[in-house]
C-alpha cells in the first residue's frame, strides 16, 4: 500500500486550515470551489463567503473519500499499471489519478433551481415525461411525454423568474399524429423506439424499432437510404458527436448468443459492425456517447457500462440506481453520467469511478385520486434526463423529470 500512500498524502496536504486560512498550495485544484463568476444556473453558483464554502464541504469530502477509498485505490493502481505497459505515455504516474480526484471532489450536492410541471391536471393518472432536449444554443428546452404534448420553455425565464409557476412559450398537442408534419417516414413494421439526428450531417437521421431494424433516412428523400439488420428489438440509436459515419444502438437481446448488446457501426459498411459490446444481462435501453471514443449504456439490469469503441471489453460498470422495467433516462456531459432510478431519484456518476457520486430525491406529489396512498406505495420513477451544454463543453446544470410530470432544473454545487 506504500504506492497509494503518496497520492492520498498529497490530497491531505491540499485541505486548508479552516480556523486559519492560508494561501492555497499549488495542487489545490483538487478541493477548489467551482467558478462563481456566473449567476445560478448559468455556469456556476453565487459565492457568499469562500471560507463558509470550505467549512460546509470539508467534512462531506472526507466522508466521500472514505466511502470511495477502494474505488480510488483501484483507479490509482490501474493508472500505474497502464503507465508500465504503455511506454509511449507520459511517465508522470499521478496525472490521471490527480485528475480523477479533482473531478471526484468538484461537486458536493445537487441543488434545485426551478420546478415545472408537465401534468395537465390533478386527475391525470399518468404524466410521464419521456424526453427532454435543449436547442443548439441552450436558450430553450422542449419536454415531451405520454400526455401527447410537447412543451417548450425559455431557460433564462425559468431560472430568473421569482414565481414558482412557469408557463411554456409554446405548446403543441399531438392527439394521434403530429398535425402538419414537416416530414413523415413510414417503413418500420413495428413500434419505433428511438430517433436521432446526425450532428455532423443534420440531414441524416436514424431510427430503431421493434422490427429489429435500424433505418437511415435523409430529409431530402422519401424512402430510407440504408437499413441495418439488428436481429433483436432495437431500443435506442445514437450517432457519434464527432463523426458522421459512426452509429451505436442497443438491443433487447439476442437469444442465440445470450447477450443484450450494444452495436457500433461504420455507416460506410453496414454489413457488419465494427464492435459488439457484450455484458448486459437484460435489455439495453440507452446508448450514449460520452465523447468520440467512449459510449455509456444503460440496461434494465440496473447497471450502466462504459465502453471504448476500440476495445471489446467493458471499461467500468456503474451500480447504485434501480432500473428493472422502465426507461429512466441517461445523459452525459463528458465527465459525469446522470441517469434516473425507479426509486424516484436521480443518480450521478463520475466516469472514472464505479460508485454513485451524488443523488437527488424527487418529492412524491400525490394527485387527488392518490391522496390516501402512502409514500412507500407509490411507483414513481425518474424518466428523463438532459444536460445543459456550455460553449466551453463544461456543464453543471441538468434537467430531470419523473413519471408524475414533475420537472426539476438542477445544479451541481
Amino acid at each position: 500500500m506504500s504506492g497509494l500512500y503518496c497520492p492520498m498524502m498529497e490530497l491531505e496536504c491540499t485541505v486548508p486550515n479552516v480556523e486559519a486560512p492560508s494561501p492555497a498550495p499549488s495542487c489545490s485544484s483538487i478541493i477548489d470551489p467551482p467558478d462563481y463568476s456566473h449567476p445560478p444556473g448559468f455556469g456556476g453558483t453565487t459565492q457568499a463567503k469562500r471560507q463558509t464554502w470550505y467549512n460546509s464541504t470539508l467534512a462531506s469530502r472526507r466522508k466521500r473519500l472514505t466511502a470511495h477509498f477502494e474505488d480510488l485505490e483501484q483507479c490509482y493502481f490501474s493508472n500505474k499499471m497502464s503507465r508500465i505497459t504503455d511506454e509511449g505515455r507520459n511517465l508522470n504516474q499521478l496525472d490521471d489519478f490527480m485528475e480523477c480526484l479533482s473531478k471526484f471532489t468538484r461537486y458536493n450536492s445537487v441543488r434545485p433551481l426551478a420546478t415545472l410541471s408537465y401534468a395537465s391536471d390533478l386527475y391525470n393518472g399518468s404524466s410521464i415525461v419521456s424526453s427532454i432536449e435543449f436547442d443548439r444554443d441552450c436558450d430553450y428546452f422542449a419536454i415531451a411525454g405520454v400526455t401527447k404534448k410537447i412543451k417548450v420553455f425559455e431557460y433564462g425565464t425559468v431560472i430568473q423568474d421569482a414565481v414558482d409557476i412557469h408557463y411554456p412559450v409554446n405548446e403543441m398537442t399531438c392527439n394521434s399524429k403530429i398535425r402538419f408534419p414537416l416530414l413523415s417516414f413510414q417503413e418500420h413494421e413495428k413500434r419505433c423506439w428511438s430517433v436521432d439526428f446526425n450532428l455532423m450531417d443534420p440531414k441524416l437521421l436514424a431510427s430503431g424499432s421493434d422490427d429489429a431494424k435500424v433505418k437511415l433516412w435523409s430529409t431530402n428523400l422519401d424512402n430510407s437510404v440504408a437499413s441495418i439488420e439488428a436481429k433483436a428489438n432495437v431500443c435506442c440509436v445514437k450517432f457519434s458527436p464527432t463523426s458522421r459515419y459512426h452509429l451505436a444502438f442497443g438491443c433487447a437481446g439476442e437469444i442465440r448468443i445470450g447477450y443484450h448488446c450494444v452495436h457500433y457501426y461504420d455507416l460506410r459498411n453496414t454489413k457488419q459492425p465494427i464492435m459488439v459490446f457484450k455484458g448486459h444481462r437484460k435489455a439495453v435501453s440507452y446508448a450514449k456517447f460520452v465523447n468520440g471514443e467512449e459510449i455509456v449504456s444503460a440496461s434494465t439490469d440496473s447497471q450502466l457500462k462504459l465502453w471504448n469503441v476500440n476495445k471489446p471489453h467493458c471499461l467500468r460498470s456503474f451500480k447504485g440506481h434501480i432500473n428493472e422495467k422502465n426507461f429512466v433516462g441517461l445523459a452525459s456531459n463528458g465527465d459525469y453520467v446522470a441517469c434516473g432510478s425507479e426509486n424516484n431519484s436521480l443518480y450521478l456518476y463520475y466516469k472514472g469511478l464505479s460508485k454513485t457520486l451524488l443523488t437527488f430525491k424527487f418529492d412524491t406529489v400525490k394527485s387527488v385520486l392518490d391522496k390516501d396512498k402512502k409514500e412507500d406505495d407509490t411507483n414513481e420513477f425518474v424518466s428523463a434526463v438532459c444536460w445543459r451544454a456550455m460553449p466551453d463543453g463544461e456543464s453543471n446544470v441538468l434537467i430531470a423529470a419523473n413519471s408524475q410530470g414533475t420537472i426539476k432544473v438542477l445544479e451541481l454545487v
